[in-house]
């Protein structure tokens, strides 16, 4: 991105109204919208979400909306990816990209640069820990995690086992700890 281009975001929490702001601010700058919450690019997560109305959708160009099924796995790694070229495609038409959501983790990785591994999911092997987590204890995934990759470990919690997963499904499929891959 050039220092002339710019981008605007718009994030906070839960119901603090940031999709009316980004479609009040659409309208007043020639924008678009990129969503970034975690729960929106599912197809159907209608309930429990705060998706834009048809309405609102036809009111101003929405994308990273209702793009994948449920049963599908959509990353931070994947949202990065997506959204950079939807910004791209948004600036060639001279509009101004308006990124609004408040999943914090995808807006890191596309601000800051994070550098995702892109690992396919292993199903197979999520479904083994996940079971290792029941049978053990969350806490004993948590200590695999730390035995192998301590300085992943210690920026999660022993309760969020999605991500101590993923920690651990990355290093099995790239050979390297999470830190390192990143």
């Amino acid at each position: 991105m050039k220092n002339t281009e710019k981008i605007l975001v718009i994030t906070g929490p839960t119901a603090s109204g940031k999709s009316d702001l980004a479609i009040k601010t659409a309208k007043l700058l020639d924008g678009e919208i990129i969503s970034a919450d975690s729960r929106l690019v599912y197809r159907d997560f209608n309930i429990g979400t705060a998706k834009p109305s048809a309405e609102e959708l036809s009111a101003v160009p929405h994308y990273m909306i209702d793009i994948v099924h449920p049963e599908e796995t959509f990353t931070a790694g994947i949202f990065k990816k997506r959204a950079s070229e939807k910004i791209k495609e948004i600036l060639s038409r001279g509009k101004v990209p308006i990124i609004a959501g408040g999943t914090g983790f995808y807006i890191k990785a596309l601000l800051e640069g994070l550098d995702i591994p892109e690992v396919e999911p292993d199903i197979d092997f999520r479904n083994s820990m996940r079971k290792l987590a029941e049978e053990k204890g969350r806490e004993y995934l948590h200590n695999m995690l730390r035995e192998s990759d301590p300085e992943t470990a210690k920026k999660l919690h022993k309760n969020d086992i999605f991500r101590i997963i993923r920690a651990l499904e990355v290093q099995k499929i790239a050979g390297k700890a999470m830190s390192e891959a990143q």
